[in-house]
């Protein structure tokens, strides 16, 4: 297999991490209504913003729609379609910015502010790989 076939793989892999990590949140909203311990640990940063300021399904609400944006972003990105890519980080970021909002030194708002830390990491992770993958598809075109 050539270097770009695999750093294409690797990028439409990466490109897939905000849809496990939104359905991850989704999950975690759904615990956080049940009072599970660290149920909401995962929930986006969003979410858990609105959940502090409004208990009702407001968190749900915006989770569902954070998991479609990411979704749309996530399948658009996988076609090589860097604009969408760089959306999907540029939301993810956002979404860390927003898990540090009601800043408690509480475990579940520590592994937050982690997860959504490593997710925009694996996201610049995957800018790299895009790069790497161009740079491999122009010298294999070189011959």
């Amino acid at each position: 297999m050539k270097r770009f076939d695999r750093l294409l793989i690797a990028f439409q892999r990466l490109t897939l991490a905000p849809i496990i990590a939104g359905s991850l949140g989704l999950i975690s909203a759904f615990l956080s209504y049940f009072k599970v311990d660290y149920g909401g640990c995962l929930m986006f940063g969003l979410a858990a913003f609105s959940y502090e300021e409004e208990a009702q399904y407001v968190p749900l609400i915006v989770t569902f729609l954070l998991l479609g944006l990411n979704v749309f972003l996530s399948l658009q990105s996988a076609k090589g379609r860097l604009r969408f890519f760089i959306a999907s980080l540029l939301l993810s970021f956002l979404d860390l910015v927003f898990a540090f909002i009601p800043f408690r030194s509480t475990p579940e708002a520590i592994i937050r502010i982690v997860f959504r830390l490593l997710l925009v990491l694996l996201l610049l992770s995957g800018l790299v790989v895009y790069f790497l993958a161009k740079k491999a598809l122009g010298e294999e075109r070189k011959g």
